[in-house]
């Protein structure tokens, strides 16, 4: 593993620094302490966001090249430094490398981001004789062959800084108990700098961008503030903190509402919201997987529709409603049934 850089993006993360009364980042918690007997396994965080890097794994001669165990045979165990993941939650390439733009960014800087080169052949079957054994993994072999079975599930890189829970109470570490920040002082920030650019103030936008990207390390923001500039840096700063989906389609319905034109020239209006939106115009620009309609190992397409903007109404709400009718949203079943809203309530209601 590369040396973990110990800076104020690392210890901002760090589970006994983040209800501290010296830490003034954090407003709004999930507290999850160790030991108060309240919660059992921790929130096993490691195991949903880390690559399933313990198998699909092979070695260039085509050997099993990683093991997520902690026996005592298994030299390097990786488990204790990165947790044994399953790989649930998988960045896109979005989040991954394009908007990384910055060298100096701790956010992704060595030991506080962990790319999969960091690890190790360590499958103890390999040893003495491959040659392999505890060289870094690699996703191809020199004449370019797939050497990962799944690189969905097994083979991404995530913000160690924030994912990594020291675990005593699962073997191998899932991820242990940890306060969790909800809401912070860097999204107030990125949520001001959002009202700004919604009023037209570009000056005050950058200098509140900027007081969340320089504090990472970086060289400041220059030139026009859109919303493609702040929805950058709250995936740079709110990596699996931040609700995505409830903020793009927030943005989507003050774009439509307001008719400002957007970063990709575009106007929207409420009309015909379910069809034509800034959310799936978003996801359809930087999600690899839905972009390009990926599939997983078991054939599983990636796809979305302009009308996922908004969820469906949930049936028993509609159902349970016995005196009048919600509406359910369009592109779900039961959309066929809605009626026009009353203009006024009838008199003998």
């Amino acid at each position: 593993m590369a040396p973990q850089r110990k800076n104020v993006i690392w210890d901002l993360h760090r589970p006994e620094n983040k209800t501290v009364a010296e830490n003034k980042e954090g407003l709004f918690y999930i507290t999850d302490h160790f030991g108060d007997g309240q919660f059992d396994g921790g929130m096993r965080i490691m195991r949903q966001a880390v690559p399933y890097w313990g198998t699909n794994i092979n070695t260039p001669t085509g050997k099993k090249g990683t093991n997520d165990g902690v026996a005592a045979n298994v030299e390097v165990k990786q488990s204790n430094q990165y947790g044994r993941g399953i790989g649930r939650c998988r960045p896109t390439n979005y989040s991954q490398y394009d908007i990384w733009t910055d060298p100096n960014d701790l956010r992704h800087a060595p030991g506080n981001w962990i790319r999969m080169e960091d690890l190790v052949y360590n499958e103890p079957a390999l040893k003495p004789n491959d040659a392999w054994y505890l060289k870094p993994v690699q996703l191809r072999s020199t004449n370019g062959a797939l050497l990962c079975t799944d690189t969905i599930r097994s083979y991404f890189g995530w913000p160690q800084y924030k994912i990594f829970i020291p675990d005593v109470e699962n073997t191998p570490m899932q991820g242990g108990h940890t306060d969790w920040y909800l809401f912070r002082l860097a999204e107030t920030y990125l949520l001001r700098a959002e009202a700004y650019f919604w009023k037209g103030d570009q000056a005050l936008a950058l200098a509140d961008l900027n007081q969340v990207h320089t504090r990472a390390g970086c060289a400041p923001l220059t030139g026009n503030v859109t919303i493609a500039t702040i929805l950058d840096e709250r995936a740079r700063e709110l990596f699996y903190e931040e609700p995505r989906k409830t903020e793009l389609t927030r943005i989507a319905y003050i774009f439509a509402k307001t008719g400002k034109t957007a970063e990709n020239g575009k106007v929207y209006n409420l009309n015909n919201f379910s069809d034509n939106n800034y959310f799936y115009d978003r996801i359809i620009e930087k999600n690899n997987f839905y972009k390009n309609g990926l599939r997983t190992n078991h054939n599983d397409q990636y796809t979305i529709s302009p009308y996922h903007v908004l969820w469906p109404v949930p049936s028993d709400a509609i159902q349970g409603n016995s005196n009048g009718r919600i509406n359910q949203n369009k592109g779900y079943i039961g959309y066929e049934l809605n009626t026009p809203p009353l203009d006024e309530i009838p008199a003998d209601s």
